[in-house]
């Protein structure tokens, strides 16, 4: 069915929410026959836009040609800031609306485009500076075995509606697109949805008045500070906890930062707040591990549970095994378990959904005779931290070779806390490219490696290929290799291009057969 809008609903929807400043037409245009035209398209790409389009003109890089190609392809109408009109400096054959926020009101505008899909499923949100991805892979996984595979995914990985896997842009989409997935999801018949919530999408409004029935808070630590990023980490914490307001329910692991403003804020938001910890019997936590036995290449564990608003703890039977290894993993495994169990899902289903849980670039071991390779998306101080952490209790009279990068224009903060990460925990670092966008990514290697000097040996091989190739030619016996901060990514973003990239696992597999 051909989906519309109408300028009179778009205007009465921006009314109700106080988004509304005016009605931006020139004198020829009849008023009244503007208020019953009709939009069978949204767009804030203006390359996008076909016949009878309502154009968004949405973020601080909007710039007015975009406008001028959106007409010129179709639009029949806008969507505008105050300070963006000030910038215009034309007369516009097409009726605009004025707004205080673009994207909250694109958020508006399409969730009543796409007949508030939200509503028609059960939505879990799981935030976090680490384990996002990880911990929404297991879930999905879980509520799969309740469902009967009808469990739709965004991720930072790729999202999954039920028409095949699309390659993610964003860990969180902007709200037009997510309420468009959201639509196809229930058009295939699916029941769930679990999305990684980012800062950036509290920060840029691509939830803005989203409902979650279940809210997840893995953990924080500074990160995602810096230009067009957070100001500082109470910024990054505050926008971490919006997600708080805006659940029934919250699921929060007690290993963090800042846990007592953590605690204050979820109790102050819902009176559902479940605790999840590692240490069996915590006073207060909900769930806990027990009886944890690490394998070579997985690990088998069981779980203490006090449901909510039960007194007492309880063992349960089932012991469940995790075909990830790593700390991190079981942190989120432990918090996977306590969100399903709230959400209805037996013993069972859970011990088959995390039996079966594989997720793309998240402790990824490659097969090599002598040594432990590996790769990961660690991408900040904490997740590196706990990876070397955890390779050297496991392999403690090996070297740990690290191959790493940092992205371009963000995360400033990640080049002095990965250094200072890497300089403490490895013995051998490679510094390579990682995304560099529009910086010189030899300046960016520099930057970490004045981190690093004095501390432990390092190079720079600017090529992510040629860098990895050289680390596996250091590796000896007993050894450990990671290659980490792209994860399963097959792209490069450079000068505003993502070039295609083979992966780092895919790199190491085709290079072992030359170095073994």
């Amino acid at each position: 069915m051909t989906k519309s809008i109408s300028m009179k609903e778009i205007i009465q929807l921006l009314k109700q929410y106080n988004q509304f400043l005016g009605f931006m037409a020139n004198n020829e245009m009849n008023h009244s026959k503007l208020m019953t035209s009709v939009f069978e398209q949204i767009h804030f790409d203006s390359r996008k836009v076909v016949e009878n389009t309502l154009f968004i003109c949405k973020g601080i890089n909007f710039q007015s040609d975009y406008l001028i190609q959106a007409i010129h392809a179709g639009a029949t109408g806008f969507v505008m800031e105050e300070k963006q009109r000030k910038e215009l400096d034309m007369t516009l054959e097409i009726p605009g609306i004025l707004v205080k926020h673009s994207q909250k009101s694109m958020a508006l505008i399409a969730m009543h485009f796409y007949d508030y899909p939200q509503k028609k499923l059960r939505i879990i949100g799981v935030t976090g500076t680490k384990g996002k991805t990880t911990t929404s892979f297991f879930i999905k996984r879980i509520l799969d075995q309740q469902n009967g595979n009808k469990t739709a995914l965004f991720s930072t990985v790729f999202t999954d509606v039920g028409l095949g896997q699309t390659p993610a842009e964003l860990t969180t989409p902007e709200s037009l697109d997510l309420y468009r997935l959201m639509d196809q999801a229930v058009g295939k018949g699916y029941q769930d949805l679990v999305m990684e919530v980012s800062s950036q999408a509290y920060l840029m409004q691509r939830v803005y008045q989203l409902e979650y029935d279940l809210g997840i808070f893995l953990n924080i630590s500074p990160d995602h500070i810096g230009e067009n990023e957070h100001v500082d980490f109470a910024d990054y914490l505050k926008h971490k906890l919006k997600i708080f307001k805006h659940s029934k329910a919250v699921v929060i692991h007690t290993d963090t930062l800042a846990l007592s403003e953590i605690k204050k804020t979820a109790e102050e938001s819902t009176p559902n707040v479940i605790w999840a910890g590692e240490a069996e019997g915590v006073a207060g936590t909900n769930y806990s591990l027990a009886k944890v036995e690490h394998q070579a290449e997985s690990v088998q564990f069981q779980i203490v549970e006090k449901k909510l608003f039960e007194a007492e703890q309880r063992r349960l039977a089932t012991r469940f095994c995790l075909n990830i290894v790593g700390a991190v993993n079981l942190e989120n495994a432990l918090v996977a378990i306590a969100a399903t169990r709230y959400l209805g899902c037996s013993e069972a289903e859970i011990k088959a959904g995390l039996a079966s849980a594989k997720v793309p670039g998240r402790m990824e071991i490659i097969p090599h005779k002598e040594a432990m390779i590996i790769v990961d998306y660690a991408h900040n101080a904490i997740s590196l931290q706990k990876l070397l952490m955890w390779t050297k209790a496991r392999y403690p009279d090996g070297q740990q070779i690290v191959v790493f990068g940092c992205p371009g224009n963000k995360g400033f903060s990640r080049r002095q806390d990965l250094g200072e990460t890497a300089a403490q925990l490895a013995d051998y670092v490679i510094l390579t490219e990682d995304d560099p966008g529009f910086e010189d990514p030899r300046a960016i290697c520099e930057e970490i490696g004045s981190h690093l000097n004095g501390f432990v040996s390092y190079e720079f091989i600017l090529n992510r290929e040629a860098a990895i190739t050289k680390a596996l030619k250091r590796v000896q016996a007993g050894d450990v290799l990671l290659v980490v901060g792209k994860g399963s990514d097959a792209f490069q973003l450079r000068n505003g291009v993502r070039e295609s990239y083979v992966t780092d696992s895919q790199v190491i597999k085709d290079q072992l057969q030359f170095v073994l």
